[in-house]
């Protein structure tokens, strides 16, 4: 197939590229970022540049209409959270897109409907409540919580807050644009699925060792099998019957498992399948054969970002980096132009660089 990905700044897209080259597929990537990791792989045929979806949506669609033409694509795979603003007119692109509709998706990007999505399912979350204001955490039970806006991403907003604490200022967010989450303790577990209609196809679940800042995103992780949340998933999964990539975030108790939150779209989950191409198979095409077992990692594979751990203050961390292949060594040699863009750009900007990092391309219910 020619396979085109979105999202070509991510470490994650990178792995995707590689898994889809070695598969056989002819793959192209594009991004709104000219500088990137995917453009040094020997892997990507060519590499495009589009407009900011969130300074102009019909440009940005127009864009990849026109690149489908040209290129001739079969599937597009969004990577990142341009998925969103790619789903909302998947079906006036000229190819399949590798994923569901804006109106699924969304719910669950949303971290309040996907408290709804779980209790559909009859699977475990904590117990959530939605926040007209900032006022309304006086009426919360006694206890701690987690405070965060209902469109987020790498935990750059989410607030700890205990009863009896001034209340935080919940600005830059429309009302009823938070939740209070109750905070649970216990070992935080990470998961990457495909699913087609609902059918499990390909599975990990794997343990932070380090993040990018207080609960942010992992940046050191290695693979475990817990039965437990390859149970939830499945369930989830198969009850609002999802086609596409699918994280979500889990708290195990040692009483509980607690679903946290979801991401519809790639995560760095799919480094754990770097020597599996097949596991690509059944994301470009849903009607390949569904494979006799879900593919799974073995457990106990270490990986990390060089990069991101030097910059949180971690020189050393077991495993493999998140950018290595002995093939395809660019990547990992031009990040450094890469991170400079990104850190200089967000600093002129006055932003914390996880944030910025989507400004351009993120969506919070638009």
């Amino acid at each position: 197939m020619r396979v085109l990905l979105t999202g070509a700044r991510a470490p994650a897209t990178l792995e995707l590229a590689r898994l889809c080259a070695r598969a056989g597929h002819t793959v192209h990537v594009a991004d709104t970022y000219r500088w990137h990791i995917c453009r040094g792989s020997r892997h990507i045929s060519s590499a495009h540049v589009l407009p900011a979806p969130r300074g102009g949506h019909d440009a940005y669609v127009a864009a990849v209409r026109h690149l489908v033409a040209a290129l001739r694509i079969d599937v597009i795979v969004p990577t990142c959270e341009e998925i969103f603003h790619i789903a909302a007119r998947r079906d006036a692109l000229g190819a399949r897109v590798a994923c569901e509709s804006l109106s699924v998706l969304g719910g669950l990007h949303d971290k309040w409907r996907f408290t709804k999505a779980c209790d559909a399912a009859d699977v475990r979350r904590p117990a959530t409540w939605l926040l007209p204001n900032a006022d309304a955490l006086r009426t919360l039970p006694k206890g701690a919580y987690i405070v965060k806006p209902r469109y987020s991403r790498f935990a750059t907003r989410v607030l700890a807050w205990h009863t009896g604490d001034a209340l935080p200022v919940l600005n830059g967010v429309d009302d009823d644009g938070w939740i209070a989450q109750q905070c649970l303790f216990g070992t935080p577990l990470c998961t990457w699925s495909v699913s087609t209609h609902g059918r499990l196809d390909a599975h990990v679940t794997y343990a932070t060792d380090v993040t990018a800042g207080p609960r942010g995103a992992a940046i050191a992780f290695h693979t475990v099998q817990h039965g437990g949340v390859m149970t939830w998933v499945r369930q989830f999964l198969a009850f609002h019957r999802l086609s596409g990539q699918f994280a979500f975030d889990f708290i195990d108790t040692g009483t509980g498992l607690m679903a946290i939150e979801c991401n519809p779209r790639s995560t760095s989950g799919i480094h754990c399948f770097r020597d599996m191409p097949d596991v690509v198979r059944t994301l470009l095409d849903p009607l390949a054969s569904a494979p006799a077992d879900v593919r799974e990692p073995a457990p106990q594979r270490y990986f990390r970002s060089r990069l991101a751990l030097l910059m949180y203050g971690r020189a050393t961390c077991p495993g493999a980096g998140l950018l290595d292949a002995a093939d395809d060594p660019w990547p990992r040699r031009l990040q450094w132009i890469a991170w400079t863009h990104l850190l200089a750009s967000s600093a002129l900007a006055g932003t914390d660089p996880r944030r910025w990092s989507t400004h351009d391309i993120e969506w919070n219910g638009e």
